[in-house]
């Protein structure tokens, strides 16, 4: 498989490839992972309240011009698993992550396709997850 800096110049992405925000065939996605620690001192069962807020909140944080749409979340057992679909343009991408639970921190882990950070850079998005979270637990 070819990365994305070693794609062929002979290859082209067609319209239809925008339009579903997906790679041309033959380009891998690479994916980074943002992990943020926040410890508490609430509880498992007063963390898990607040983090159910949070995951709606964070869904509709705004980044500039960038929308997100389509929250999915689902507990199982002491993790909330999410995904949500962030869209600037004609690109769209589903984000995906985790929020492990216990009694006295909450992780966060979510992974963003990296053509993300062209939009968004990495860092404002990990001041605003991190910002959030503490907000919430405190």
């Amino acid at each position: 498989m070819q990365k994305l800096g070693q794609w062929p110049a002979s290859r082209s992405i067609s319209p239809e490839s925008l339009d579903r925000g997906t790679l041309p065939e033959g380009m891998e996605e690479h994916m980074a992972r943002i992990s943020v620690r926040e410890s508490h001192n609430l509880g498992a069962a007063e963390a898990r309240r607040r983090i159910d807020d949070y995951a709606g909140e964070l869904a509709k944080s705004t980044f500039p011009g960038v929308s997100v749409t389509d929250l999915q979340a689902d507990w199982k057992g002491s993790t909330l698993e999410t995904s949500f679909k962030a869209s600037k343009g004609f690109f769209s991408k589903t984000i995906t992550g985790s929020m492990q639970v216990d009694d006295a921190s909450v992780t966060l882990e979510v992974e963003v396709p990296d053509l993300v950070f062209a939009f968004v850079p990495r860092p404002q998005i990990e001041s605003v997850v991190r910002e959030k979270l503490r907000e919430k637990l405190t």
